[in-house]
């Protein structure tokens, strides 16, 4: 794609440039106001198919697909004030927007620990109510215990478990700080965004094979969420009586009925559909380093579509994108104090990418990667982990404004060099 100016990305139909966002400055108050709460919901929900519906006859893909589907059409659907792109991985009330949230059947069985303190502890401290607590300990934790990864892994070598909880207890030699499956994966985001769900469907049914079963579960569950989200919305915007925000929930509710069940049509949509798909990879998997890819490739088309014909501006589109960074830092994973000791701060680490190369080896920078450091240098975020590939024919106002970004202190966006990187790869 060709590179373009920095001046014409970010003017906007009256030749201004986008400034700060009231909207996003009230929700980044609620996010760096308050503590985090660990949300136990999933870890109820997922314990609660499997005691009462679970199907042990059927393939293991199928099984966890479907308590996917449980999961999502009965956790809580959430919808906080201010923001454009919605859907909550964890929390089940309006203060609960910063969440841990949990996943016994991997690693928050031995990540529980500290549960009867955890309130208490230096590194990353959780609120969790009392009564939650003992449902954990009283009902989870127990089922999950004998049938967790970690302890299924080495069985029947009882001696290499016992050597192996000795060492986390007490790390001498190594430390394994999640035993889930960490991340370090990129989901195809820009095929659903393209597809939606329906396009993934009818591949998925092309064969009667237990994964293809699954991801229909899987892809049924998600546009399950989206509707509820929807309805959620339509609900809001009956009573409110700001007219601005009554349309916008009114809007939001009408995408939700569209993506990800069908292609996105507008940029909105199109974050929309990234959002809700990776809320559901973190929610069905462990949510650490998770990564959402080359942003401003994938959603470039539908940017340019849309500020071409005048229905998007630039100002409205870093909103959006402001809303998205938003929802990213709202969802960590659950660790113990002691591994926190190694790998505090609430990291979840999910890269975005702007800028680089195209497969040819040209300049891929575009307008939407402009914007993209506006919003790094707005949002000052932890999440996303906001990242820019530099190469030599990367444009020299594209260089010069990233290195700007990262002077701020925020951490972002970390700098690649596409000339060794590429190499290396």
């Amino acid at each position: 794609m060709a590179s373009s100016p920095a001046k014409a990305t970010l003017e906007t139909p009256n030749g201004s440039q986008p400034g700060p966002s009231p909207r996003f400055a009230r929700i980044k108050a609620q996010l760096l106001g308050g503590p985090i709460h660990l949300c136990p919901e999933r870890a109820f929900l997922i314990t609660d198919y499997f005691r009462r519906h679970d199907d042990p006859s059927e393939p293991l893909a199928v099984r966890k697909a479907r308590a996917f589907r449980h999961l999502m059409a009965h956790k809580t659907a959430l919808i906080h004030p201010d923001e454009l792109i919605v859907g909550n991985v964890g929390g089940r009330r309006e203060d609960q927007r910063k969440c841990a949230i949990m996943h016994p059947e991997l690693a928050s069985c031995f990540m529980s620990q500290d549960l009867l303190w955890i309130d208490r502890r230096k590194t990353a401290p959780f609120q969790i109510s009392w009564p939650d607590r003992l449902r954990l300990l009283g009902r989870v934790l127990p089922y999950w215990l004998p049938r967790n990864m970690v302890v299924k892994a080495p069985w029947p070598g009882l001696r290499t478990f016992l050597r192996y909880t000795k060492e986390q207890l007490g790390p001498v030699y190594y430390l394994i700080n999640e035993a889930a499956g960490i991340g370090h994966f990129l989901p195809n985001y820009g095929r659903m965004i393209r597809s939606g769900v329906e396009g993934y469907l009818e591949l998925a049914r092309e064969k009667d094979q237990p994964w293809r079963r699954a991801a229909a579960i899987a892809l049924e569950g998600l546009v399950v969420f989206a509707e509820r989200l929807a309805t959620q919305a339509e609900t809001l915007a009956a009573v409110e009586t700001d007219p601005v925000r009554a349309a916008e929930l009114s809007e939001i509710g009408r995408i939700c009925r569209r993506v990800p069940r069908k292609p996105a049509a507008t940029f909105h949509e199109a974050v929309q559909c990234l959002w809700l798909t990776h809320l559901g990879v973190c929610l069905e998997g462990f949510d650490s380093a998770v990564s959402l890819g080359r942003l401003d490739q994938y959603l470039y088309p539908y940017y340019r579509r849309d500020i071409e014909s005048g229905t998007l501006t630039p100002e409205r589109a870093k909103d959006i994108l402001l809303c998205f960074s938003a929802k990213t830092a709202e969802h960590i994973h659950m660790i113990s104090e002691r591994t926190g000791r190694y790998h505090g701060g609430f990291l979840t680490a999910q890269a975005a990418i702007v800028g680089g190369t195209d497969s040819a080896g040209r300049d891929a920078t575009n307008p939407l990667s402009y914007l993209l450091l506006e919003v790094m240098a707005e949002a000052n975020l932890r999440e996303p982990n906001y990242q820019a590939r530099l190469h030599p024919g990367t444009p020299k106002e594209f260089t010069r404004r990233a290195v700007d970004v990262a002077r701020q202190g925020g951490g972002v966006p970390a700098l690649f060099n596409d000339q060794a990187a590429v190499a290396a790869l």
